[in-house]
């Protein structure tokens, strides 16, 4: 057999004017790749679970349920600090088994009441100490705690960071994710600062997973099913961004 990929980090329109693509069309593209099972970690909301089940069961592949939270240390310093959105780190977590999947829809679902929900649904070290049974975490992308940290030059904050998250869901829970949407051919500034900060994240992920004893995976942080969408996306994008 040769490699299986599975795709772990997916976006849907859920993810709302970021994510395009629905969860029909991320099954269909994962049954078309051959892939045996497709994840749904949309920003904040486990509210195309339902969809997405129905998508893979249509295709005959395993629904992996997931989300990408919003996580910050404590929900009552942050909101006293009046953080903004860009202070909230990401996270993906995903449902192991069922009892994995009932925390995960109750601490997504408390993330949005009036005490945790500023700005987005946020999550906290508190509510993962809840909820964690039954599932994995992973790090998350460049807007983690540990690929901001790793960017800085502060490996000592983002080694902090997995550990906390290893003393909760345990080591063999905590992954950490490897971005591999650099642009090929940047052709602006923005884009090969991104690629720049994208590739030293990954190496310094690389060296705290080996150290920490972790599993890496291999992500594309998809938010749109085929090639073809990317215009689409873009224009979806620049509305969330006001543009």
């Amino acid at each position: 057999m040769g490699d299986i990929y599975v795709p772990l980090h997916v976006h849907t329109h859920h993810s709302i004017l970021d994510g395009f693509a629905s969860g029909h069309e991320n099954a269909d593209r994962a049954k078309a790749i051959g892939a045996p099972a497709v994840a749904m970690t949309d920003h904040g909301s486990c509210s195309g679970h339902w969809e997405h089940t129905l998508a893979c069961r249509r295709n005959a592949i395993k629904p992996i349920y997931g989300i990408e939270t919003y996580l910050v240390d404590s929900v009552k310093e942050s909101k006293g600090r009046r953080d903004k959105p860009s202070d909230f780190a990401h996270a993906c977590m995903w449902a192991l088994t069922d009892e994995g999947l009932s925390n995960l829809w109750a601490a997504s679902s408390i993330a949005t009441d009036p005490d945790h929900m500023y700005y987005k649904p946020r999550m906290d070290f508190e509510l993962l100490e809840k909820y964690h049974e039954g599932c994995a975490i992973s790090d998350g992308c460049l807007l983690s705690t540990v690929a901001k940290a790793i960017v800085d030059d502060d490996l000592d904050r983002a080694r902090a960071h997995l550990g906390r998250l290893v003393s909760i869901f345990g080591q063999e829970n905590v992954l950490v994710e490897l971005h591999t949407w650099q642009f090929i051919n940047p052709l602006t500034d923005e884009h090969i600062e991104l690629n720049r900060q994208m590739t030293k994240a990954n190496k310094g992920k690389l060296k705290l997973a080996k150290e920490l004893g972790l599993r890496a995976i291999a992500v594309n942080d998809s938010h749109y099913s085929v090639k073809d969408d990317y215009a689409y996306h873009e224009i979806s994008w620049a509305g969330n961004k006001g543009r």
